[in-house]
């Protein structure tokens, strides 16, 4: 092999073919079907003279309030508590509520350490000293 260029490495099907490079460009048929020719989109007329306008009428419905008088909950229940768009049908405000539901209890504070006689002795405070 004298020239180092790219490697045919596909099996040969013909015996007596001495090339194993197959130019593709010259052969007439092509292994997929060819793109069908379409008619180029043309432009879309939406203007008001182009269709009739569509007639619209308005109508009014009255949406009765809802009743919450089948609801089981009490204004004691933590559901309600807790969650605030039940918060908003009892009339219970932010300051009647805890902060979380699920905060745990403060913890007792450690008692202050007797600190009467020095275990260790101090360093002398820190001396100014004169950068230069």
């Amino acid at each position: 092999y004298q020239d180092f260029g790219d490697t045919d490495l596909r099996i040969n099907t013909y015996e007596g073919k001495t090339r194993s490079d197959v130019d593709l460009r010259q052969m007439l048929t092509l292994p997929f079907k060819p793109a069908p020719s379409h008619v180029p989109c043309t432009e879309i007329d939406a203007s008001y003279a182009s269709h009739p306008a569509k007639p619209y009428k308005v109508y009014v419905v009255d949406i009765p309030r809802p009743n919450y008088s089948g609801l089981k909950l009490t204004r004691d229940d933590a559901a309600v508590k807790h969650d605030p768009r039940l918060r908003k049908i009892f009339n219970i405000s932010l300051d009647d509520t805890p902060e979380s539901p699920m905060s745990p209890p403060p913890a007792p504070a450690p008692p202050a350490p007797v600190n009467n006689i020095p275990d260790t002795p101090r360093s002398p405070p820190p001396m100014r000293a004169d950068p230069r």
